[in-house]
């Protein structure tokens, strides 16, 4: 009986062995995501097993604005009738904009104020 436990001990020893001779990294470097020759600026991570790049500052850039859109920072704030942003800026753009004298905010713009003639502007 011993001598069944022994074998069975011995051959469950190499086991780890097996498990572990099975476990190979890739080592393609497109298919891990390294697809550029260099990345502008030295944002980027080179391939350990090649010469390839995998370049952060492009989707870091879009995830940036992506985010902000989505956040309702949409709008630049430029052009005739604005006098700038208001508030916080996400990204270069603003959630709403201050206009410029002779304009109101209306609707997502600045727009020409309307003349009011209960006031008796003309």
């Amino acid at each position: 009986m011993n001598i069944k436990f022994l074998l069975l001990g011995t051959s469950l020893s190499f086991l780890p062995l097996t498990v572990n001779a099975q476990c190979v990294a890739t080592q393609d470097c497109a298919t891990l995501g390294y697809t550029e020759t260099s990345c502008n600026g030295g944002k980027g991570v080179k391939c350990p097993f090649g010469n390839k790049w995998a370049c952060l500052g492009a989707n870091e850039e879009e995830v940036r604005n992506k985010l902000c859109q989505e956040l309702g920072f949409t709008l630049t704030c430029t052009g005739t009738g604005y006098a700038g942003g208001a508030g916080s800026v996400c990204n270069g753009k603003y959630a709403s904009c201050n206009c410029a004298s002779g304009y109101e905010w209306k609707n997502g713009s600045c727009q020409k104020e309307a003349l009011n003639w209960a006031q008796g502007n003309l």
